[in-house]
């Protein structure tokens, strides 16, 4: 075993409970990055371990981790700085993997857990876990040293390595609520001191497979019986391998299930069909989920939601199609209009008619976002002050205009000296015209630096 310099350990210790993390140092003048692999560098340090061993990816490892990086980054300090004489020496890389070889001699993993025949000697201070039989109520184990920052999932492994029983027959419950894998620990300990009870309920193998089945989606939820659609756990778990779809085959109870809703319209906007109507009558953080992930989700939104102005702008932005199933008296409001050009002009034509017979309004949409142009009718594609309105909010809405324009002189100077970036969107006899050239040299005078335009029009 490597032996460590005493006065070291007490530094290396402290070191653990530092907050850096950084994976990388800089080395030399030069500024390069060199980086420490820990399983790599313990492979041939630790005893009984190989850098492959699956009982390194417990959350505790990260601490050990930790020290060898910042271990090394103090070695190479004092190899460029030197220390001198009266100051505390540093660790080196050499105490530090002293320091982790006793760790792992001493213990079955990196992260082993204590069971509960050594519960009695923890810290008064540290975190502890009782896990309690469901039914029994006697107690199966503790897990000591418990960390604030591990999930339900965490738990689970460390339960399976003192008990045996697989993580995926765990159920864990907390008072009579689920503790679900990706929830975090510390949300517990908040409300109790240092220790916390939790049962736990193993299931049976056969809904052990049912559930994997669903999982990797070798078991269609469709085909299974009523009473088992109506089962929440097996829903869940339905809904988030099908992407949101399975919500379609769930029990109607399930379907009023406001968190299993939202599971699934996270995944699949389209799934809010297939919730309760009441939830996309009422519910707005449901309906705002849904339309973020498809705009045209909008279509199954129920009353006014579907007229509510941040509903109908968040579905807006996400598909501009999404506006046909706003509510007419929403698009009637000018300024509401407006918005919804602004957030997608794809909107324009789902907007009313009547709206562009006023001119003021016509325009301000070809200002908020020139690409309506190709939207509106041929008559506004014609018209020199609405093409070149769209122009100066948009030098392609050009694409759109009526093609007898773009080869109008007098026109394509108006378009240049509206937008300079308009001179790519002419016709070739228009770009090589020394007058349109020259005015968009004068908008821009950087602009034919990115065109190829002939040297001798650049005078």
């Amino acid at each position: 075993m490597l032996e460590t310099d005493p006065s070291s350990e007490e530094h290396l210790n402290s070191m653990a409970a530092g907050t850096e993390t950084s994976a990388s140092h800089k080395t030399g003048s030069g500024g390069t990055t060199a980086q420490l692999q820990p399983n790599s560098l313990l492979g041939s340090h630790s005893a009984g371990h190989c850098p492959g061993d699956t009982s390194f990816d417990f959350p505790a490892w990260s601490g050990l981790e930790m020290l060898a990086r910042r271990a090394t980054a103090l070695e190479e300090q004092n190899a460029r700085e030197g220390n001198t004489e009266g100051t505390q020496p540093q660790a080196t890389l050499h105490d530090c993997l002293g320091l982790l070889e006793r760790r792992v001699d001493t213990s079955d993993s990196p992260a082993s857990p204590r069971s509960s025949e050594t519960a009695s000697a923890h810290d008064p201070d540290e975190l502890c876990i009782d896990v309690l039989g469901g039914i029994s109520g006697s107690l199966l184990c503790t897990i000591s040293g418990v960390d604030s920052c591990w999930r339900g999932r965490d738990l689970k492994a460390h339960i399976e390595h003192v008990t045996g029983v697989d993580v995926s027959r765990q159920r864990l419950l907390l008072d009579s609520s689920i503790l679900h894998d990706a929830q975090l620990l510390e949300e517990l300990f908040l409300a109790c001191s240092t220790t916390l009870q939790v049962s736990m309920l193993q299931i049976d193998e056969n809904r052990c497979q049912l559930l994997k089945g669903l999982a990797c989606r070798e078991i269609s939820f469709n085909d299974l019986g009523q009473e088992q659609r109506e089962d929440r756990e097996l829903a869940l778990v339905a809904v988030q391998a099908s992407q949101g779809r399975a919500l379609e085959h769930a029990g109607q109870a399930l379907k009023k299930d406001r968190d299993l809703v939202l599971v699934a319209v996270r995944r699949n906007g389209l799934s809010l069909r297939h919730a309760d109507v009441q939830l996309r009558q009422e519910d707005q953080e449901v309906v705002l989920t849904a339309v973020q992930e498809c705009g045209l989700a909008l279509e199954h939104v129920v009353g006014d939601l579907r007229g509510c102005r941040e509903v109908v702008l968040c579905a807006v932005r996400g598909n501009g199609s999404a506006a046909r199933f706003a509510r007419v008296a929403l698009k009637q409001n000018p300024s509401l209009a407006l918005e919804v050009v602004r957030a997608n002009y794809e909107a324009t034509p789902h907007l009313p008619e009547e709206l562009f017979l006023d001119r003021g309004f016509m325009l301000a949409v070809l200002e908020a976002n020139g690409l309506a142009l190709q939207h509106l009718g041929e008559a506004v594609r014609r018209d020199v002050e609405a093409v070149l309105t769209a122009v100066r909010s948009s030098a392609q809405a050009l694409c759109f205009a009526d093609r007898g324009l773009l080869y109008s002189t007098s026109f394509a100077i108006q378009a240049v000296e509206a937008n300079a970036l308009a001179l790519q969107y002419l016709p070739e006899a228009s770009r090589v015209n020394p007058e349109v050239s020259a005015a968009a040299a004068r908008e821009n005078d950087a602009f034919l630096a990115r065109l190829n335009i002939p040297h001798g029009l650049q005078q």
